[in-house]
């Protein structure tokens, strides 16, 4: 009998270990229905497939000496498993009270399109609106468009708020994204900033624009970009800076870089933007030599001239390091 009553507590620690997240959306091992510690006890239940229906959370009232609820969580799924309804409840008064709950659709490809958020309404024991989350989604399942509303109370019924859209590539590579917010005065949508993107063909992002939204011409106007170029191992050899300004791009930074074979920089140049000829002008460059021996010592000599640059005094640099990398 004494091993017998260790096997058996040893197996419900081993049960309860399986639960990481009480509330956890993930499916949860069906034959654990509760867990109980001193102070707290959590009560969980299922549908026939498996799927958690029911979260419930008390602590324990040391006056009363009695589990006393805190919050309860009810689940309701569709035939393929999606989560269509949360029931939110919190304990008043010896009683569970429900106090929101989410209701959330799908299409046929199990992306979802919408989530509604709900409030109680106790004085008319009624639901009202709180938020709504609408997708749309291209042939590949990104995420082309989110729309975010509001219930207004006043007006009793949703109202536009927030809009992302975005485009993607043959690569389902990010290339554009538009964020907007709903103006009420003009009863449309407005622009908050927008983002253009391009790629290499190894996915590498070679180009972002920047934009932010001009309200006297309803459109977007440039405010800054980044330019990349990598190397066939993915390292970036290339990167610059520009502002839009006077209706042009105008340079701020630009770094070139190459590597040696083990993938180490051999050589950094930095840029300065000309406003004279608009092109780069070379303002300072840095080298740095390796050298490998048996034992894997590496010898890095680095030097460069870095000139007195808007008003800034930089440092020239000539300098050797050397040291040992042990293999284990």
């Amino acid at each position: 009998m004494r091993k017998t009553g260790i096997k058996i507590i040893i197996a419900l620690i081993l049960t309860a270990a399986i639960h990481v997240n009480a509330f956890s959306q993930e499916v949860i091992k069906h034959s654990l229905d509760s867990i109980v510690s001193d102070r707290n006890k959590y009560v969980y239940d299922y549908d026939k497939k498996g799927n958690n229906t029911l979260n419930i959370s008390y602590r324990w009232d040391e006056i009363k000496n009695i589990w006393t609820g805190e919050y309860k969580y009810e689940y309701a799924y569709d035939h393929n498993g999606n989560q269509i309804l949360q029931m939110h409840y919190h304990y008043e008064t010896n009683d569970w009270i429900n106090n929101g709950k989410q209701e959330t659709t799908y299409d046929s490809h199990g992306n979802i399109t919408s989530k509604v958020y709900y409030h109680r309404d106790m004085a008319n024991n009624s639901w009202k609106g709180y938020s709504k989350y609408e997708y749309r989604y291209d042939s590949n399942g990104n995420q082309t468009m989110e729309t975010v509303c509001y219930f207004d109370d006043d007006m009793n019924n949703w109202k536009n708020c927030s809009k992302d859209e975005s485009t993607f590539d043959h690569n389902n590579n990010r290339i554009m994204l538009d964020r907007y917010f709903w103006d009420a005065a003009t009863n449309s949508w407005a622009g908050t900033i927008k983002q253009d993107y391009e790629y290499d063909n190894n996915g590498n992002e070679t180009l972002s624009i920047y934009y932010d939204w001009n309200i006297a011409t309803s459109s977007w106007k440039e405010v800054y970009k980044h330019e990349s170029a990598y190397d066939h191992n993915g390292k970036q050899t290339m990167y610059s800076l520009y502002a839009w300004q006077s209706n042009k791009w105008i340079g701020d930074n630009r770094r070139e870089c190459t590597y040696d074979d083990k993938g180490n920089e051999t050589l950094a140049i930095y840029f300065k933007w000309n406003n004279v000829t608009s092109n780069w002008i070379e303002e300072a460059k840095f080298k740095t030599e390796y050298t490998y021996n048996g034992n894997e010592t590496i010898s890095a000599s680095y030097s460069g001239i870095i000139k007195i640059i808007h008003g800034r005094l930089m440092i020239s640099v000539n300098m050797h390091l050397c040291m040992t990398i042990k293999r284990n």
